[in-house]
């Protein structure tokens, strides 16, 4: 249950609703454990000595805790809604924020359908937890609690049969749990590998048409679901299994002070309302250890999900942040915010309000110089099927492509004018060039060798790129030309810092490119990305997506450059017109 311990952290910044569910979660309890003894008073007292007044008092008092527990339970479902959805809302921030901090490296090692189940299924399942099954936990454990102490009350020997049946019910339940949880851990990644089957072929589904794969898919879809299925059957058997053992010894204490609580009473040890009394707190013991035994399939599931969801939390981003950045000439720092756990979601949505997204002007001249570069990818499988390489996923969308382009900035103006700019085109012809001046083909070198290479990212590695240099002056511009798999887009995802280099350094402004901010290097790199993609929203945004100030001229003008003003004009709305992701519209 570590993970779960663990989890517990998200309820630091909402002490007061915890405190506040607490005692509402304990008083309906204390109503309830005082029935009992309102029954047993009206039975001897009212009854059977003939006083209508006892059986008045004893009547308006059960009525007044019953009314009181239930205006108890009502403002803890209160607390229990607001609590658990901001403990989700923390964690998805939480979760989300740190997939955005993972590199290309650590994206090409997960599957798309795996980071969507932790941050949906996973999340919620420790969502219910907090709402539905800590409550209910809490209160199964303060119930049976307090009658085994009102038991003893009302008599130890009776109590102490008792205390022996719920000690081997308590056995039962703990070896259950045990073995729930790993078979959880199983059917979450068998739901995961579900949802990444329908994300790809939702995404694909194009390609699935066009290639008449529909019945590969749906026999795809159907093994996957059928695997899923079956584990889900295996946890239900086991829980079916477990509750006829827990009915049974549950009837057992029924029976045994039924037997020795009517022998006291015919003997005069007990009164008949004392033995009424007892038998109502033995069904308050007992029937929250049945619900226990339903719990247990929550508590299972929910460990298992929070232990996913740490997992990917916990996984350190393989580019790394210099101590101290470098921000360029005349640079103001640049705030990198993050919400974490001990944050919590008003004080989110507050600092995301306020939080203004300056970035420094000029900071950068554009020389780049590649040192002797080498590197090849990961070539390592996970032992988990949590982060196994996705046959459509990260790894296709990175490395491959057919020529790109470098355009390095001017005079410290940023690169991504350039991206809107149609003057950076690639020469026609064949094989390594360089355009606008640069002397000759020698400068560039080493692409896509045939050797192999070892060292932290995995035993024979095929380097994609070995001893490359060259270099870059500011305004100049240059293409690289080859075969697909030559290494161009690889080159060029390492400019930016999407990798690291394997070998060598990658300079701008004679400074390391791993010891710029990662912001603010970016930010004066501008990409034409090999695979268009449309984010849901305006023409306007997606165009203005890397340039989000841009002006309205600036991206009618990148509109005209790319042949595109014509077509957006002509829509209903023109540049506010509303794009549906993947432009499905």
């Amino acid at each position: 249950m570590k993970a779960l311990r663990r989890a517990i952290q998200f309820m630091q910044p909402y002490r007061t609703i915890v405190l506040f569910g607490l005692i509402t979660t304990i008083l309906p309890v204390i109503m309830e454990l005082v029935v009992p003894r309102l029954m047993q008073y009206i039975v001897d007292q009212g009854i059977r000595a003939s006083n209508m007044n006892a059986i008045y008092r004893g009547s308006a008092l059960m009525f007044g805790s019953a009314l009181l527990g239930a205006l108890a339970t009502l403002g803890q479902g209160f607390a229990r809604a607001q609590l658990s959805q901001g403990i989700a809302f923390d964690m998805r921030t939480q979760l989300f924020t740190h997939i955005q901090s993972l590199s290309y490296a650590d994206l090409d090692r997960m599957q798309t359908g795996q980071l969507m189940t932790r941050l949906s299924s996973d999340v919620d399942t420790v969502r219910m937890f907090s709402s539905a099954g800590l409550a209910l936990l809490l209160r199964a454990l303060l119930m049976i609690g307090g009658s085994m102490v009102m038991l003893f009350v009302t008599d130890w020997e009776l109590a102490s049969i008792m205390l022996v049946l719920l000690a081997i019910m308590g056995l039962i339940l703990r070896t259950l749990l045990r073995t729930t949880q790993p078979l959880f851990v199983q059917v979450q990644q068998k739901l995961a590998k579900l949802n990444t089957i329908v994300q790809e072929n939702l995404a694909g589904v194009r390609v699935v048409k066009a290639y008449v794969r529909e019945r590969f898919e749906i026999d795809r879809f159907i093994d996957s679901s059928l695997d899923y299925r079956d584990q889900n059957i295996q946890v239900g058997r086991l829980m079916a299994m477990a509750l006829p053992s827990l009915a049974l010894f549950t009837n057992v204490g029924i029976v045994a002070i039924v037997w020795w609580g009517g022998a006291s009473v015919i003997g005069g040890r007990l009164t008949v309302g004392e033995l009424i009394a007892f038998n109502n707190y033995l069904m308050i013991g007992m029937a929250p250890l049945l619900l226990l035994s339903n719990m247990i399939m929550m508590v299972s599931r929910a460990e298992a999900s929070a232990q996913r969801y740490f997992e990917l939390i916990d996984s350190k981003p393989r580019i790394q942040r210099a101590a101290t950045p470098y921000l360029g000439m005349d640079a103001t720092p640049v705030a990198s915010n993050g919400h974490g756990a001990g944050q919590s979601a008003d004080n989110a949505v507050q600092e995301r309000s306020s939080q203004t997204r300056t970035l420094p002007k000029r900071v950068m001249q554009g020389r780049v110089v590649f040192d002797k570069v080498s590197f090849h990818y990961d070539n390592r499988q996970n032992e988990e099927d949590d982060f196994a390489v996705d046959d459509n996923g990260f790894a296709s969308n990175h490395r491959n492509g057919a020529g790109s382009v470098v355009h390095a900035g001017r005079n410290g103006h940023h690169a991504n004018d350039a991206a809107m700019d149609s003057s950076a085109v690639a020469p026609n012809g064949t094989g390594r060039q360089f355009a606008n001046g640069a002397a000759h083909d020698p400068a560039i070198n080493g692409i896509a060798p045939n050797g192999t290479a070892a060292n932290q990212y995995g035993t024979n590695a095929v380097e994609v790129l070995s001893q490359v240099s060259f270099a870059v002056e500011p305004g100049q511009q240059i293409a690289l030309l080859g075969a697909t798999g030559s290494g161009k887009s690889t080159l060029i995802n390492l400019l930016p810092r999407f990798y690291d280099v394997t070998d060598g350094a990658i300079l701008i402004d004679d400074v390391d490119v791993r010891q710029w901010a990662p912001e603010v290097l970016r930010s004066h790199i501008g990409m034409v990305l090999q695979e268009s993609t449309l984010f849901s929203g305006t023409v306007r945004e997606n165009i203005a997506y890397g340039r989000p100030d841009a002006s309205m001229d600036e991206i009618t003008a990148a509109a005209i450059a790319a042949q595109a003003h014509d077509f957006i004009s002509a829509m209903p709305d023109g540049y506010e017109s509303i794009v549906e992701a993947r432009g499905a519209n």
